[in-house]
């Protein structure tokens, strides 16, 4: 014999079904969104300075440490300049917060500027923001600076190539 769901629960699922199509929706424009950026950076996605996704309400921009930064430094190599200058016109057409997050490989630093990877990371994410940031065509209450150090790497640190994958700002 069927019963009735109580009402309650019968609210809760419904309100669980409209939460889970606005989601879907909005997940599907910031796919849209990444699409359309990473359409704008093609040539430098194509060129292994940058790459472009999508991660549910996040469109995420990541800065590959070879052509950005020498190593052990955090000071932007004047040759990237133009690749930052075109995220900056990108981003500069989407709402929403900027987070830009340094991470580093397991080598560790320690020389005259940098006492560990934890301000390395730092200080290059610190680099981009305030390149993004330049012209002023952004708020900087919009942006968050985040060092990570060694503890999220995208691959594991057991080649040279592996640890380059590591070296990156997002």
């Amino acid at each position: 014999q069927a019963t009735e769901p109580a009402p309650a629960a019968a609210e809760s699922t419904a309100a669980s079904g409209r939460a889970a199509a606005v989601m879907k929706r909005l997940t599907g424009w910031t796919r849209t969104d990444a699409a359309w950026l990473a359409a704008q950076l093609q040539a430098d996605i194509g060129r292994g300075s940058l790459e472009v996704e999508a991660q549910k309400r996040r469109i995420l921009v990541r800065v590959l440490d070879r052509d950005a930064f020498a190593v052990g430094t955090a000071t932007l190599r004047p040759s990237f300049q133009p690749v930052l200058d075109r995220v900056r016109a990108g981003i500069r057409q989407l709402p929403g917060e900027i987070s830009v997050e340094g991470h580093t490989d397991d080598i560790p630093v320690n020389n005259a500027r940098f006492r560990s990877n934890w301000e390395l990371s730092a200080s290059r994410a610190a680099a981009v923001a305030q390149e993004l940031l330049r012209y002023g065509e952004f708020e900087p209450t919009r942006f968050r600076v985040v060092g990570y150090g060694t503890t999220r790497p995208l691959v594991a640190n057991d080649t040279e190539e592996h640890r380059s994958l590591n070296r990156r700002v997002e």
